[in-house]
Parts: structure tokens; sequence; C-alpha cells
């Protein structure tokens, strides 16, 4: 990580019983492993979070970076899509890169990753990364429609 991040907040509340720290997860630089119940984890439930970040000062970033796990017996799921948008002023945002992460697949898989965003270098103090969950387990899942997790723990952002 390049810069100190100050804040969290997070747009929604975790399932209860993956809180880990709350918003404090996010920035705290302790990442989880591949068990889902690692504390360092925040995981939630049929819904799409934001996480807010503020950086120290004003800064030139060009990356971010979103730990996320996949664990499909557990109905872990990586997220669908990752959107970055930053600030000066923590109200007008400008959107500064998408990614789609890859589709899930019917291989029961247990992976621990980071979701890497790049972008052209901006002026920011303020960032908000907008995280699209599947919010449900894929037809093929063996609970097929229940609400899935979406289980994220690190933003980092660089250079």
């Amino acid at each position: 990580m390049d810069f100190r991040l100050l804040d969290a907040q997070l747009s929604a509340d975790p399932h209860e019983n993956y809180a880990g720290a709350g918003a404090l997860s996010m920035i705290d630089q302790f990442v989880g492993d591949t068990d889902f119940r690692n504390e360092n984890w925040v995981g939630f439930q049929g819904v799409s979070p934001v996480i807010s970040v503020a950086l120290e000062a004003p800064s030139l970033v060009s990356s971010v970076s979103l730990g996320a796990l996949m664990a499909q017996s557990s109905w872990i799921f990586l997220p669908k899509r990752v959107t970055v948008y930053g600030s000066s002023d923590n109200q007008n945002f400008t959107k500064l890169s998408a990614v789609k992460v890859a589709a899930d697949s019917e291989t029961a898989m247990t992976e621990r990753t980071f979701i890497n965003l790049r972008f052209e270098p901006s002026t920011v103090q303020f960032l908000r990364v907008e995280v699209t969950s599947l919010l449900q387990n894929p037809s093929w899942h063996t609970s097929p429609g229940e609400p899935c997790y979406v289980f994220l723990d690190e933003v980092l952002v660089g250079k």
C-alpha cells in the first residue's frame, strides 16, 4: 500500500456472523486467508456493498486493489463487478475504473484473491468502491437462488 488510509465506511451492515472489525477491516492491513471464519474477512449476504475510504491527504493514485474470497461450497462467490470512483471533496465522484470479475465456475473452488483496478493517475482524497454481488447462488449450485455471500477484506491504494 502506497498511501495511508484514514477512514473507511460501509454502505451496508455485514452479516452478523462475519462482521470482522467492520469498516476498519477494509484498511487495517490484515489480510484474510482461505478460511472464511478468519476475522479479517467481512461478509455480506444478499447485498452489494459500497466501501468508502479516505486518504490522509489529496494524492495522485492510479490503482485500487480489493481483497476477495471465493468459497463456493460455503455460498461465497467473487463479485460480478467492482467499480471505483474518486473525489477530492467527498461530494462529486468521478468513475476511475471498473472491472468485470471472472464468471463463477461450477467447479467448487476456494480462493483468496485481489481484484485489481488500474486507471489514469488522478488526484483524489476519497474513494468509493462499489461491489456488485451475485446476490443469489447460481442455478448450478446445490442451493440455487438462496442469498449468497461476498467476502471482502482490504482496500489497497497505489501510485
